[in-house]
């Protein structure tokens, strides 16, 4: 059994914030994660599109998400590695990526807002409400502008910039 947080009175359950939070597993899952990524671009046959996927193809591409709470390992890299692997385009793979981000954001943002709303500390409600919703039309902006970028380019400097971070990582940090 996975815990995320605090103690799992559960025997042998494994807590992600301190058991896999090493330095080895941050190497080892950045750089397998990364070449994982480069052999799904790599790979022919990627023409579906978002209306293809069934619940199953849904369920893959959530346990890649699950996976994603290891340290080292990126959720929307996992999640698009995934879509391609199920035949996804890259478009396809990437929008369904950032799709599955809005209610795990929303549901973060709102526990934040609850933490805050309930809590002693002042706050500046309009300056709130400003910055989120700036945050949200940056981050569909910047959405925008990854896709296209993402169809001229693919995964490949992604791929790289994760081997190189491996690499630093292994040279800085275990050698």
């Amino acid at each position: 059994m996975l815990s995320s947080y605090g103690a799992s009175d559960k025997p042998g359950a494994i807590q992600i914030d301190s058991d896999l939070r090493s330095v080895e597993i941050i190497f080892f899952t950045t750089l397998v994660f990364g070449l994982l990524l480069g052999w799904a671009d790599w790979r022919p046959n990627r023409q579906r599109e978002l209306s293809t996927l069934g619940w199953r193809d849904a369920l893959w591409v959530g346990l890649a998400q699950a996976v994603s709470l290891i340290p080292g390992t990126s959720r929307s890299g996992a999640t698009i590695t995934a879509g391609l692997l199920l035949g996804l385009s890259r478009e396809a793979a990437s929008r369904f990526s950032f799709l599955l981000a809005i209610p795990i954001t929303a549901l973060a943002a709102s526990a934040k807002l609850l933490e805050v709303a309930t809590g002693d500390a002042s706050v500046d409600w309009a300056g709130f409400l400003v910055g989120g919703v700036t945050s949200f039309a940056m981050a569909l902006t910047a959405i925008h502008f990854f896709l296209k970028w993402l169809n001229r380019f693919g995964m490949w400097p992604y791929v790289i910039y994760r081997v190189a971070l491996a690499g630093v990582i292994y040279l800085v940090l275990m050698k």
